[in-house]
């Protein structure tokens, strides 16, 4: 495999780039996201922004009354539903009230350690191990 130069494409954006600056101009009226960690640091920056420019926001918490205290301050279609990535249960309950609120999800924004790395109790393939310097797999299941 050939790697090649990722090169400039003259946006103006970079990798400091605020949210609002990435979505300026853009009308997300009528558009739907799910943003996983959106209630700490940069998620819920990236709640404040994708609703403030019209899109409805589904973020999926692990705990309701921290959610609902970081949120309060958010302005726009933001709701909460609870999900805890250490329960396959609880991840399918979301997914299904998701389902039965939206005819389509347009947008998902999975922040950097949301995610499972193994099933409890399971080992991975040494392959499969994630880097030690990143600190996590995404959604990566052994």
């Amino acid at each position: 495999m050939r790697a090649t130069l990722q090169q400039p494409i003259g946006s103006g954006l970079h990798r400091k780039s605020e949210p609002d600056e990435v979505l300026e101009g853009v009308d997300l009226h009528g558009r739907t996201a799910v943003v996983t960690g959106g209630y700490s640091g940069i998620g819920t920056e990236t709640v404040r922004a994708l609703a403030a420019r019209g899109a409805r926001v589904i973020v999926p918490v692990r705990d309701p009354a921290k959610a609902a205290t970081t949120l309060a301050e958010v302005e726009g279609d933001v709701t909460t539903g609870e999900m805890d990535l250490a329960d396959l249960a609880s991840v399918r309950r979301f997914a299904d009230a998701v389902a039965d609120q939206v005819d389509h999800l347009d947008l998902l924004v999975k922040r950097r350690r949301a995610g499972v790395q193994r099933p409890p109790g399971r080992d991975p393939h040494p392959a499969a191990a994630p880097p030690a310097d990143r600190g996590d797999a995404g959604a990566r299941l052994a």
